[in-house]
């Protein structure tokens, strides 16, 4: 069966697929990210210095548009926190669906860990969704 998502539509489907709550979490040592990862995995190492929260975006991505057949939906980008007075480490990211708790997504920053100063450190991750036009399966 041929699978096709024409390109009027595609941006729509984007944002009906995150069109809940999406809660961005810090986790602070290496774990080997796979198809197999679940919030388990990843949730005994969150971040938990002063000054970090975990971030819900709610209501779907600001910005969607196609590129050469490729949806894409982005938001501004949500900014993690560090006000403790030691500097921390903080090694990637995931996102966790605000209704089934399930893991949607999840990414090791280049070069982790990455270094939030004390007092003032900052991390920025861009909340970002892309997909195809088509899927062909036959």
């Amino acid at each position: 069966m041929k699978q096709l998502h024409p390109d009027e539509g595609l941006p729509v489907w984007m944002q009906r697929l995150i069109a809940g709550d999406l809660i961005y979490h810090l986790y602070t040592s290496s774990v080997t990210l796979d198809y197999a990862t679940v919030v388990a995995d990843l949730s005994p190492t969150e971040a938990a210095w002063a000054g970090y929260a975990a971030i819900t975006i709610s209501g779907g991505f600001g910005t969607t548009g196609i590129i050469g057949h490729m949806a894409y939906a982005t938001q501004a980008d949500i900014v993690f926190s560090n006000t403790s007075a030691i500097p921390v480490a903080a090694y990637g990211y995931w996102v966790e669906d605000g209704v089934t708790g399930k893991i949607l997504q999840c990414g090791q920053f280049d070069g982790a860990p990455v270094t939030l100063i004390a007092l003032v450190g900052t991390l920025n991750v861009t909340p970002f969704l892309g997909d195809f036009s088509r899927f062909i399966a036959e």
